[in-house]
């Protein structure tokens, strides 16, 4: 126990003394580059190499199922399987070799061939999608429901929309976290993923939602959460996506370039912090440790963006507590609690957090592109260019650690008031419903 939760904490915090280290190795042996060496196992045939990845990702999916996604044993299958797939290309692309394990599209060209097809399952349509009205931004609500539902919940779309989707705002990544946790489901978040790291979540049938933009830019209006149904390999060999959500209606199939643009920087660039970023959700209840992660908002460069995002729901969902009809004394003292000491707590410290965050954030954009250009240079040899590109690199990862530490502090800022203003909506909850209790007596 002890062991896997200094695991879980040395994982937390330990990725940005890594990618310092790691900045330090490249700069010390960028001298000494020399060409790499063919992988180890280039020599091995097809057949064999497939059969060993078949192996590998059972051994991988069971060991998932048991301990979790961080052990050292399931670092070293990821690191294996993905070491093996360089060696042979897939018709999968580096998805695997399943088969459909769900109910597929509807019929006609949408159909796919089960045999190179893979899809999650039970994710499928969701009912109640009319009971919403002309209510805006119902997406993440019904990503949630199609994953609940997958496992064998009785989902009620209309009740999830109204705990964790605020008027007129989108549905925050805690929130989601939240929800789903409390429903008995441990969530895992990433950043930075790819598109063959969602093909191997489907191959072991986990459940993947996606922060998407569907207009394929920075645009805050068209940021789309949609649940990952599974893909398909078309008549060019090339990965196509289908998605069970509210934009592209769950038939819908998706070229792999489609994907790849609405997934990338989808709100305000590199400075908000999310990158081809995902969920993925198993039927195991969240540990402890993730349940504090949770609610520290995760610390990291996302965590302002998170609490400024909840802090909204809260202002809207107090104020319609504390001014709606039908309203008991009760549920308005807990409006109060959830708009004034929950909402504005976070929203104000959203705020101040975010200031460093985004310029850390940005700092660190920049300084990966520094690096980026230096070690261009220097691979195009020549004096000039060997000075200039190790002084871009020095100079890059000077950026970078700046960088690194403001986020740092934006992220500890807003985690701090995030996790104040639930408690205070949670103290709110709890007098309100005492009140109530207590006034039903007399």
């Amino acid at each position: 126990m002890f062991n896997g939760a200094a695991r879980q904490l040395q994982g937390l915090f330990s990725r940005r003394v890594r990618t310092g280290l790691w900045l330090l190795l490249v700069l010390a042996l960028a001298p000494l580059a020399v060409p790499a060496a063919p992988p180890e196992g280039a020599g091995k045939g097809a057949a064999e190499v497939a059969a060993q990845l078949q192996k590998l990702r059972a051994e991988y999916r069971e060991e998932v199922t048991k301990n979790g996604f961080d052990t050292d044993r399931a670092k070293e299958l990821r690191d294996e399987i993905a070491r093996l797939e360089k060696l042979v290309p897939t018709e999968l692309g580096g998805g695997g070799t399943g088969t459909s394990s769900g109910s597929g599209s509807t019929s006609g060209a949408d159909k796919p061939d089960p045999s190179k097809g893979v899809f999650v399952d039970g994710i499928t349509t969701v009912a109640g999608r009319d009971k919403l009205g002309d209510a805006g931004n119902p997406c993440g609500a019904y990503a949630v429901a199609t994953i609940l539902q997958s496992f064998g919940h009785d989902v009620n779309l209309k009740e999830i929309f109204d705990e964790i989707v605020p008027i007129k705002f989108g549905t925050s990544p805690h929130d989601i976290k939240r929800y789903l946790q409390r429903a008995g489901h441990s969530v895992t978040d990433r950043n930075n993923g790819s598109l063959d790291d969602i093909a191997r979540a489907v191959d072991r049938d986990e459940r993947i939602m996606m922060l998407v933009n569907v207009g394929g830019g920075g645009d805050l209006e068209k940021l789309h959460w949609a649940s990952v149904k599974g893909y398909r390999i078309n008549d060019k060999g090339e990965r196509e996506w289908q998605f069970e959500d509210t934009y592209w209606g769950g038939s819908k199939w998706l070229s792999e370039a489609e994907v790849a643009k609405c997934w990338d920087k989808p709100a305000l660039g590199e400075i908000a912090g999310f990158n081809n970023y995902y969920m993925s959700v198993s039927k195991d209840p969240p540990g402890a440790w993730e349940r504090i992660n949770t609610a520290l908002y995760g610390l990291n460069g996302r965590t302002s963006v998170e609490v400024l995002t909840s802090g909204l729901r809260d202002v809207t969902r107090g104020w319609e507590d504390l001014t709606g009809g039908g309203r008991t004394v009760g549920e308005r003292i807990g409006g109060f609690f959830t708009m004034v000491g929950g909402g504005f707590t976070k929203v104000i410290g959203g705020v101040v957090g975010a200031i460093p965050t985004l310029a850390g954030n940005a700092l660190q954009s920049a300084g990966d592109s520094m690096m980026g250009w230096g070690a261009k240079k220097w691979n195009e040899g020549g004096f000039f260019n060997k000075v200039a590109g190790a002084g871009a690199t020095v100079l890059g990862a000077i950026t970078k650690g700046v960088g690194w530490v403001l986020t740092g502090v934006g992220a500890v800022i807003s985690g701090i008031a995030g996790a104040i203003g639930d408690a205070a909506s949670a103290i709110g909850d709890a007098l309100g419903d005492a009140w109530d209790t207590v006034s039903g007596w007399f």
